[in-house]
Parts: structure tokens; sequence; C-alpha cells
């Protein structure tokens, strides 16, 4: 008898490359559908267990300031800026200034800062401010993640002083959660400027700070 031939080696699926996220623009990109998508968004982003913003603004005389805010929705938060630190917690609202001691405030923020952060309210607060010219303006990445890119422009009187500002936000295409705002603000001759960059991180523990006796 003749030696039967080995059977070749069963043929092995090739491996799909990774789904890339569609980038398509959304549905409803202008006009209402914006603006109910910034809705979606804020309501996204109070959903989170927590979530921080890191504020990088320049004044128009070129001086750079970082501000640091963190937020537990509904009633905790911690702002850091380079003169003092707050934090509002329930247990009550605590301040500390640069190279200070932790003080209490004899007055609480935390019910404030509950209402502030509901849902109801920064839905409220987007369609009372609705901003001009609120467009799609394209897509993009952060940090591989697929983002749809919105500008708008508004106007505030401040202090008998007309400010137009320009504004970009970067919302994600797949959780619906902002990522990164830019601004652009101009007063008669001078223009400052204003980063928002957002990081939701379930980690960030926002608690009463001990009091020196």
């Amino acid at each position: 008898m003749r030696p039967r031939r080995p059977s070749p080696p069963p043929s092995q699926p090739r491996p799909r490359s990774p789904r890339q996220p569609s980038l398509r623009q959304p549905r409803r990109a202008s006009g209402q559908g914006a603006i109910d998508l910034f809705v979606a968004a804020s309501k996204a982003q109070l959903a989170q267990e927590a979530f921080r913003a890191t504020i990088i603004g320049v004044e128009p005389d070129a001086t750079e300031t970082t501000t640091v805010l963190e937020i537990r929705p509904p009633d905790s938060f911690r702002l850091v800026t380079a003169d003092a630190e707050f934090i509002v917690v329930p247990d009550g609202t605590f301040i500390k200034e640069s190279g200070g001691e932790w003080q209490k405030s004899p007055m609480s923020m935390s019910g404030m800062m509950s209402q502030i952060l509901s849902e109801q309210s920064m839905e409220q607060l987007i369609k009372d401010t609705q901003p001009d010219d609120l467009k799609f303006a394209g897509v993009d990445m952060i940090d591989g993640k697929p983002m749809w890119v919105y500008t708008y422009t508004d106007q505030e009187d401040v202090g008998g002083q007309l400010v137009d500002t320009a504004s970009k936000t970067w919302i994600g295409a797949l959780d619906k959660l902002p990522y990164r705002v830019e601004a652009t603000s101009k007063s008669g001759e001078e223009t400052s400027t204003s980063t928002i960059t957002y990081e939701y991180d379930a980690g960030i523990e926002i608690e009463a700070p001990q009091l020196s006796s």
C-alpha cells in the first residue's frame, strides 16, 4: 500500500484589523440638533463618577494662569489656583490660602453646588445662553478617540465692556463627553485665551481636609 500523503494543516483565519470608529458627522449637526448634543454632553459629564477640568488661561499681558477643578457630582468639588485651594463637600466648605492652613468656612456651599450641578440646571443654562453661530466644524482625534468639533461665538456685557468670544469644543463621537474647549475673547484691543481639558477618572477622591488643632 502506498503511504497516504499527509493532509495539509487547516488554514488559519486571517486576523482582522481592529475596526476604526466612524468619524462621520452627527445626523443633526447644527441648529437645535447641535444644542441637543451640548445638553446631552452636559448630562453625560454629570453622570460620571468624577472628572477633572484643567483650565489654562493667558491674559492680555501674556500672564499665564492654571486652575484645576475636580468634581464628584452632585455635591463635592475641589478648586486649586495659584493663590488658594477650596474644597466643598457635604461636611462643609474649606479654604486654604497659599502657604496657609485649612480653615472651615461658616457657610456651606454643598447644597448650592448640588443645585448648580444638577442636570436640570445645566440644561437650562445651555438653553438660556444659546451661543450664536453654533455649527459643526469637522472631526478630530484626541488620545485615539474620535471627536466631533463645534465652533460658536457669543457676546457678553462685563462691567459695561462688551466681550466677544469665539470658542471651539471637542465632544466624543462615541461617549458624547466634552474633552476640550478653546476660547478666544476680545474686548477692545485686548485679547485673552483659555483652554479647558477634561479628564474622566472615577478614582478622584474629594474629602474634607484635616484642620489644625
